[in-house]
C-alpha cells in the first residue's frame, strides 16, 4: 500500500518572504539535520519562532518531488542551492546528492511526457564517464555502457570498483 504521507514545506523569513520549499514527511520541515550551513543558522537564530507553511500535503514521494520542483521555480528561494532540478531557473543551483532521485524522467508521475527531458543529460548521481579497456571506447556512464554492450550494469560497477576484474570480458575504468 502506498502512503500519502509526504508534504511540500516551506519556511519563511520575517518579512514574510519564503526563503526555502522542501518536501518531507513526518518531522521534516522542523529538523535541522542535513541542511547548509547558512540555512541551519538561519533556523536556528529563528527559533523558537520559525515560520513553516504546507503548501502541498497527502502525496506519495514522486508527486511530492514534483510539486518540491515547481514551488521551487515559482518562488526563487534563497537558500534552496544544493538541488540540481530539471530546467534549472535559479541561479543558485548546484548539483546535489539526492539519493534515489532519477534527475532527468522521461515521464512525470501522472504517466504524461516530461517536456523537459534531455536524452543527452547523465543520469543519476555519480554517472561518471568511463572507458572499456578492451574496445577503447569510452561511454559517458556506466549505464549508456551497458546499453550498448547489452550487459548488466551492476558488472560494470563492480569492475570499476576494483571487485572483479571484467566483467562479460571487458575491462573498464574511469576517465580521468
Amino acid at each position: 500500500m502506498i502512503e500519502n504521507r509526504y508534504y511540500v514545506y516551506a519556511h519563511i523569513d520575517a518579512d514574510g518572504e519564503i526563503v526555502y520549499v522542501g518536501k518531507g514527511s513526518y518531522d521534516r520541515a522542523w529538523n535541522i539535520k542535513g541542511r547548509d550551513t547558512p540555512h541551519q543558522e538561519w533556523m536556528m537564530a529563528t527559533l523558537p519562532n520559525l515560520a513553516i507553511t504546507f503548501l502541498k500535503e497527502s502525496m506519495i514521494e514522486k508527486e511530492a518531488f514534483w510539486a518540491e520542483n515547481e514551488f521551487i521555480k515559482q518562488y526563487n528561494p534563497k537558500f534552496n542551492n544544493s538541488l540540481s532540478r530539471y530546467g534549472t531557473t535559479n541561479s543558485n543551483y548546484r548539483h546535489g546528492n539526492r539519493v534515489g532521485v532519477k534527475r532527468n524522467p522521461k515521464f512525470k508521475p501522472d504517466g504524461t511526457p516530461n517536456p523537459e527531458y534531455n536524452p543527452n543529460l547523465r543520469q543519476g548521481n555519480s554517472a561518471r564517464p568511463i572507458k572499456c579497456v578492451t574496445t577503447g571506447i569510452e561511454y559517458p556512464s556506466a549505464k549508456e555502457a551497458a546499453m550498448v554492450l547489452s550487459i548488466d550494469p551492476s558488472g560494470i560497477t563492480k569492475a570499476l570498483k576494483g571487485k572483479v576484474k571484467s566483467t562479460m570480458g571487458f575491462v573498464f575504468e574511469y576517465v580521468i
